[in-house]
This record gives structure tokens, C-alpha cells and sequence, in this order.
């Protein structure tokens, strides 16, 4: 009884391994691409479920049904080793045949199975079956169709040891080395089979099979390199699994342990199973930057594959004995960088071009600037010579009108000095002072550095102080108050401005102050000369507090070449005159600011 325990708990933890391996399988079926491996570990959990099945239940019918199920798992677990050893050698058949091949295998003892199952006749597989002396599994009387179903099985599990065999001695020592654990692996089980089969009795009826199968799927999967549970636990596998870099473990043969799907999908078809195979057979290309890179360091280099552009990254991984245990390929597509680059490549030279062609349309631009700089220049320096040199003639031009205006006056004041009568010695005097007053002007431009335009303040203080020096009478006491704003004239202006203050201030002089009976002049004379702008004018006014000027001589009835002359000048300024007599005599002449 103690052996029946021992024997379903073997049963339950092989079941329990293979069922862990089946779902770990299923789970990374797209990655690690097991197609047949994962039907052999199915094939096996059938027979060992079964086998667990025929063991706990006690009726017989139902102990029969699990023990005719066993024999579909022993057809499937043949088949999928015939055609892992295919597709694990890489004989160069298509996929699509090595699964054609899988169905015809593995589908005609199904059907014979299946058949004899429906139809209820199975004396042709089994003669008989009994309870076995350990009262939980069945003991069989074999019919002819078993011997034939054994048959095919052992020539379908001998077909794929043999393709593995020539396939391991076809390549060498190494990879006989590497595929002789593999092989020992698949014979074990073989081994236990015929071992049960001989000394079944002395076994106490237990097949050990099914056990031994469970344990050898195990060196399987070590050594086709599907290590996942050993070399890439499940966090991590599901971070390399969602990379966008396609990562590549190989071995230290160089032969592939791992693809994750960004690999596969960039690389090639998924369809393929790569896991054992030479890095060869995914790229030839890789296998030669491998042997560029060597193995002593990380190695970096850009690849183009299938048409697209790589940065591949290599890196060894070494134990504690630094001995090269597996190197890992990071290849990241860098297709659209490339083409970025390029785009940017053929920007920058076009800008370049651009920048070049401006570059040179800016120094012709800028040679034919400087040459009308140059012209510009001659000609400034020529007009600028052309000026001074009209300024110079100009300033002549105002020295000696000045000078011809002094000798005029010069000569008028020596021929007054012949005259006896005093009106026409006054009309001397007046004219005099009139060409003074003219002569005044071309002295202050002579003197300015504008020519055009005299300081209006500057004459008119000039001008009154002569006028008060030269024709007002000996010991008379007349306060002269200026109120003239700093203002620039034109030549013209001036002479006209300057003129009827020449009249008008004589006039003053002359006629606003007369001696009184006693013979005394007046002791509170003034006269005040104002020059200001307002309202777009300016406004020249003359006031004296004499006697005022008569009614009759602003009536005209009285004729006046002096009022006739300031008349004539305010109208070449295009101003007006206003005369007053109140508290003395005021004249105010108002003439626009801008010069018609």
C-alpha cells in the first residue's frame, strides 16, 4: 500500500512539472517559438494524467478509459519527436511540410485508436485487461494491432534519434557534444520502457515511464537552450519581451537562445523557430560583425538588415571563472534616424549652397556698395570743397557789399559836412544811417558761419546803439530798453527789419522828445524795441512815452518819405502796421514766421 502512495505522489509531482512546463510554454509560445516541443510536454501530461486517472479511481471501466487514452498521448509525444528533431537540425524543410508530416504521424493511430474506441471492439489492441497485483493499475493481453501501434512508434522515435545522429556527426565533436545529453535524454525513457516491459513483475506492476518522461523534458528544454525558468526570470523576460530593441541571446557556440518579439517580427518571419540554431541562419551578416567584435569587450557598430538600419551592440557575459558563457545582440532600428539624418545631411548642404550663394551676392553687393561709397565720397568732397569755396566767395561777397556800403557812407559824410541847410544835412544823416544799417547785416555775415541767416538779437543791438550814438543830441537821456527774442533771419528779412527800425527809431529820436520852453530835455525818455513770436508771427513793435505822433501825419496829409518807406518795407515782409498814439507813440508791424 505504501508503494501505491509513493507511486500516484511521483505521478502528481511529474504531472504537476509538466503542467508548470506546458503553461510556461504556452504562455511564451510567440517568443520562444516551441511549436513541436510544446506538443511532445502535452503528449507527456496526457499520459500522465491518464496514468494518475487509472490509479485513484477503483472501477475498472473507468481505469479502462484512461488506460486506452494513454496510447493517443504515446501517438502524439512520437510524432512531435520526429518532428522537433526536424525542425531542431534544421534540415531545410519547409515548415509547412515538417507539420504535414506531424498530422499523417501523429493521425493514423489516432484514427485506429479512435476508431476501435467508438466502435467498442478492442480486442484487437488489448485481448484482455485485469487488475494488476497493486490493485491500481491494468495489466494487458496484447492483440496484433498493439504489436503494429509499438512498432510505429519505436521506428518514429528511432527516425528522429537518427536525424539527430547524423545531424550531430555530419557537424562534429561539438555539436555531438552538444546534442549527446539531448539524445541520452530521449533514450532514457526508451530505456525504462523496455526495462518495464522485461522485469514488469519484479517493478510491482508500476510503469515508470511517464515519470521519467516528465523528468527527461526537463534536460530538454536545457538543451534545445529554452532555459527560461534558469537564465531569464519572468519579470525580466516580460521587460525584454516589450522592448522596442530587438535582443538576441546567443550561446557560446553562437547559436540562438533567445529572440524576443521585437527581433522576430524585424528580423524575420516568426514562423521559424530559431531557438538552437547558428546566428548563420538569422543573419549571415551578424554572424560576421560577431567575429569582428571578438569576445574580449563590448562592441558597437551600425548594420544594415533587411533593408533596414541598425546600431548593434554586443556584449559578453562571462561567469565567475570568466569563461564566455553567451554573448547579448541589442540591435535598435535606427531607420528613421538614418533618414532624419540624411534629410538633415541634404538640408544642411543645400543651406550651405544658399548661405554661399548669398554670401557671394552680399560681397558683390557689398564691392559695388563700397565703390558708390567711393563715388559718394569724391562727390561730398567735392561739394563739400565746392562750398567752402562759395561760402569763402559768399563771405568775400558780404565783406566788401559791407566795405562799398562804408565807403558810400564815408564819402556821404564827408559831402555833409559841405552842406550849410540842416534838412538836407538831416537827409545826409538819414541816408547815412540807412546804408549803415544795410552794412551792418553783410558785416554779421561775414562774421557768421551761416551765411544764409543772421542773429537777429545780436544786430538789432548793434544797430539801436549806433542809431542812439550817432542821432541823438549831445547830454540828452534816453533809457533804451530791448526786448528781442534769440531768432534766426534770412539776408532779406533782416535788411527789411532792420531798415524800419533804422526809420522808426530815428523817428523817435528825432521828433518824441522836443525841448521844452527853459530849453531842458526831458529827464524820463524811453523807448523800448520788442521782437517776439506769436500765433505763427512775429511781432516787431517800437514804443517811445514822448509827445506821440500827430493825427494828421498817420492821416497822410502831412507827406513823409520815412512812413512811406516803412509802408514799402512791411509790405515786401507781407505783414501789417498798426500805429498808436496814446502815452506816446507805438508802432507794431506784424509779419509771418515762414518767409512766403
Amino acid at each position: 500500500m505504501i508503494w501505491n502512495i509513493f507511486y500516484i505522489s511521483a505521478l502528481i509531482i511529474s504531472g504537476s512539472i509538466t503542467t508548470a512546463m506546458g503553461f510556461h510554454l504556452w504562455i511564451n509560445r510567440k517568443v520562444l517559438n516551441p511549436s513541436f516541443f510544446l506538443i511532445m510536454v502535452a503528449a507527456i501530461w496526457i499520459w500522465i494524467i491518464t496514468q494518475i486517472g487509472e490509479g485513484l479511481f477503483k472501477d475498472i471501466s473507468i481505469k479502462r478509459t484512461f488506460h486506452f487514452i494513454q496510447y493517443f498521448g504515446i501517438g502524439f509525444l512520437a510524432s512531435a519527436w520526429f518532428s522537433f528533431s526536424i525542425e531542431f537540425v534544421d534540415l531545410k524543410i519547409k515548415p509547412v511540410i515538417n507539420k504535414a508530416i506531424f498530422f499523417i504521424l501523429s493521425g493514423l493511430p489516432a484514427l485506429v485508436l479512435g476508431g476501435l474506441m467508438i466502435s467498442g471492439n478492442s480486442t484487437l489492441f488489448w485481448k484482455s485487461t485485469v487488475l494488476s497485483p497493486n490493485n491500481i493499475l491494468l495489466l494487458d493481453e496484447y492483440g496484433p494491432l498493439y504489436f503494429i501501434f509499438t512498432v510505429f512508434i519505436f521506428c518514429i522515435l528511432a527516425g528522429g534519434i537518427v536525424i539527430l545522429l547524423h545531424s550531430s556527426l555530419k557537424k562534429g565533436l561539438i555539436e555531438l557534444r552538444r546534442q549527446a545529453l539531448l539524445i541520452l535524454s530521449v533514450l532514457a525513457p526508451l530505456g525504462v520502457y523496455f526495462i518495464d516491459a522485461i522485469w514488469h513483475e519484479e517493478l510491482f506492476f508500476y510503469d515508470l515511464t511517464p515519470i521519467i518522461l516528465s523528468l527527461s523534458s526537463l534536460a530538454v528544454i536545457y538543451f534545445t537552450r529554452l532555459r527560461y525558468f534558469r537564465t531569464i526570470p519572468l519579470t525580466q523576460h516580460v521587460v525584454i519581451e516589450s522592448m522596442n530593441d530587438n535582443v538576441i541571446i546567443l550561446g557560446p557556440d553562437d547559436r540562438i537562445i533567445y529572440v524576443n518579439r521585437a527581433g522576430s517580427l524585424s528580423l524575420k518571419n516568426m514562423d521559424i523557430s530559431f531557438i538552437g540554431k547558428p546566428i548563420e541562419t538569422l543573419s549571415p551578416d551578424l554572424a560576421t560583425l560577431l567575429k569582428k567584435a571578438g569576445d574580449e569587450q563590448s562592441f558597437s557598430e551600425e548594420i544594415e538588415l533587411n533593408g533596414k538600419v541598425f546600431d548593434v551592440n554586443i556584449s559578453p557575459i562571462r561567469n565567475w571563472t570568466n569563461t564566455l558563457i553567451s554573448r547579448v545582440l541589442v540591435l535598435r532600428d535606427i531607420s528613421k534616424l538614418k533618414t532624419v539624418e540624411q534629410t538633415l545631411r541634404e538640408m544642411k548642404l543645400e543651406l550651405e549652397v544658399r548661405v554661399h550663394e548669398r554670401t557671394r551676392e552680399l560681397k558683390e553687393a557689398n564691392t559695388a556698395l563700397i565703390d558708390e561709397i567711393v563715388e559718394r565720397t569724391k562727390a561730398e568732397n567735392i561739394i563739400k570743397s565746392s562750398l567752402e569755396e562759395k561760402n569763402i566767395l559768399l563771405g568775400e561777397l558780404h565783406h566788401r557789399v559791407k566795405n562799398n556800403l562804408q565807403i558810400i557812407s564815408s564819402l556821404l559824410n564827408l559831402q555833409s559836412h559841405y552842406l550849410t541847410d540842416k534838412k538836407a544835412k538831416d537827409a545826409f544823416n538819414l541816408s547815412i544811417a540807412r546804408i549803415r544799417s544795410i552794412a551792418l547785416i553783410h558785416e554779421k555775415l561775414y562774421k557768421s558761419e551761416d551765411l544764409s541767416h543772421t542773429n537777429f538779437p545780436e544786430y538789432i543791438h548793434e544797430l539801436t546803439y549806433y542809431i542812439l550814438s550817432s542821432q541823438s543830441e549831445p547830454g540828452e537821456n534816453i533809457n533804451l530798453v530791448l526786448n528781442v527774442e534769440k531768432v534766426l533771419l534770412s539776408i532779406n528779412r533782416s535788411i527789411l527789419c532792420g531798415l524800419i527800425i533804422n526809420e522808426l527809431f530815428t523817428n523817435a529820436l528825432k521828433h518824441a522828445f522836443p525841448k521844452n520852453k527853459q530849453g531842458t530835455a526831458n529827464e524820463e525818455k524811453q523807448i523800448v524795441i520788442s521782437f517776439v513770436k506769436q500765433d505763427e508771427m512775429y511781432i516787431l513793435t517800437i514804443r517811445d512815452n514822448g509827445t506821440g505822433i500827430p493825427q494828421n501825419y498817420l492821416e497822410g496829409k502831412e507827406s513823409s518819405l520815412g512812413l512811406k518807406i516803412i509802408h514799402t518795407l512791411v509790405r515786401q515782409l507781407k505783414g501789417s502796421v498798426e500805429f498808436s498814439h496814446d502815452s506816446g507813440t507805438s508802432v507794431s508791424i506784424l509779419f509771418p514766421l515762414e518767409e512766403p
